[in-house]
């Protein structure tokens, strides 16, 4: 297909998203009580709060968020107007993987593909309707996708680099769950621009670091720590210890979702009442356990549906979803295999930018999967934002394997 007609053909997918979104949000927004269904979860009031402060309108700043989504609260006026924001921001990102496809394939069909199968995840849609931090983080990861896509070549130029550092953290600030991938990236960067003593470009330097530091001084400001957020310990603490102590004491995680309320308030007391050196010295030496609990946790984040769906209301979409997250569940555990197979079979070509560009986007993919084993009762909510990497993924895998298999050298997949 000729270059020229990706415009018309994009143009044609987008209007056919907007008449998709259309369609389905007059069954999942109320547009008479939006700011009710905006802030309906005890996240999203916490987000608003917290946007609250940053105007200067509390005195309050909760120390287990960061400061990016409330700021795009607080800049969008937080009703009707942040809704469309993100429903933008959702278009925007399939466009975003649209043209990471087109870039890295030279297939405009496989990119239609990924553009369908995109908005085909529900859950994303979903989010858009809720005051929560996914639909920026989605954003983020496509952004990064396409940047990637289109420097794959350029990858060991420390500019690039640090665009990619630079975008990561963004979503550091927004997600702290990010924080310590970014950390660990920056200092690997900072480490081999030395050993290899190649030009420091400070300036995207700078840049990249500049949110992190934002929210490091709000933190010190609001908390007096230069921890940028707490969550990540109090997750692990409330959800992953808490649910490792049950299998311990039990044997087996049967009845642990039905516990009764005496309990329950047992068992949540045993494990906030632990140190942090009590929690990491059982967790280290229960490893089976801890891999038990975050392979079921794993298993039912990633397979569960969009958790504010509702059966009662929207029963076509809570089945679309709840099929389409299972069957995903079995293709994940597919392409992972495959992902390993393709970086191993193609293993001399690691200095290559195909190569990096497959590395980096299965690794940053398991890195959130393997996150979403350390809470429970999310539903997908915390994996949705991964579409926009395992969508491009999978359909460039599959065709670097069907390619390989048919031989076919004039097909431009991959």
């Amino acid at each position: 297909m000729n270059q020229r007609l990706t415009k018309p053909i994009l143009l044609s997918l987008n209007l056919a998203a907007v008449l998709w979104y259309w369609l389905l949000q007059h069954s999942l927004l109320n547009f008479r009580d939006i700011g009710r269904q905006l802030y309906a979860t005890g996240d999203a009031q916490e987000y608003r709060e917290y946007a609250l402060w940053l105007r200067g309108a509390s005195s309050y700043c909760n120390p287990m968020r960061t400061f990016l989504y409330p700021l795009v609260i607080w800049l969008s006026g937080g009703g009707i107007c942040l809704w469309l924001l993100q429903a933008a921001g959702w278009l925007l990102a399939c466009n975003l993987i649209f043209l990471a496809i087109r870039r890295q394939t030279g297939n405009p069909w496989l990119a239609v593909a990924g553009f369908i199968l995109t908005c085909a995840n529900l859950s994303l849609l979903g989010l858009t309707f809720h005051a929560l931090v996914e639909i920026t983080a989605f954003l983020l990861l496509a952004a990064m996708v396409y940047l990637f896509a289109q420097q794959a070549e350029r990858w060991k130029e420390p500019r690039v680099q640090l665009w990619l550092l630079g975008l990561l953290a963004f979503l550091a600030v927004a997600k702290p769950l990010y924080q310590p991938l970014w950390n660990l990236l920056m200092l690997v960067f900072l480490g081999s621009t030395m050993l290899r003593k190649r030009r420091m470009p400070w300036i995207w330097l700078l840049l990249a670091v500049l949110p992190v530091i934002t929210q490091k001084v709000i933190s010190l400001k609001s908390t007096g720590s230069l921890t940028s957020s707490g969550i990540g310990a109090s997750d692990l603490k409330k959800y992953f210890y808490r649910k490792t102590l049950y299998l311990a004491d039990h044997g087996t995680l049967d009845g642990f979702n039905g516990m009764n309320d005496s309990l329950l308030a047992l068992q949540i007391a045993k494990a906030v009442n632990s140190s942090a050196a009590e929690e990491w010295r059982f967790l280290i030496a229960h490893p089976f356990a801890d891999a038990r609990v975050m392979l079921a946790d794993m298993q039912e984040n990633i397979g569960d549906p969009f958790p504010y769906f509702y059966k009662n209301k929207n029963p076509w979409i809570v089945a679309w979803n709840t099929g389409f997250n299972r069957v995903m569940l079995y293709i994940h555990g597919i392409f992972f295999l495959l992902w390993i197979g393709w970086l191993l079979l193609h293993r001399r070509e690691h200095g290559e930018g195909r190569w990096r560009y497959f590395l980096w986007l299965g690794m940053m993919l398991q890195f959130i999967f393997f996150s979403a084993g350390l809470v429970f009762w999310a539903g997908d909510r915390l994996v949705a934002p991964a579409t926009a990497l395992w969508v491009p993924l999978y359909l460039m895998l599959g065709a670097a394997f069907l390619r390989a298999k048919t031989g076919n050298k004039r097909t431009p997949l991959i």
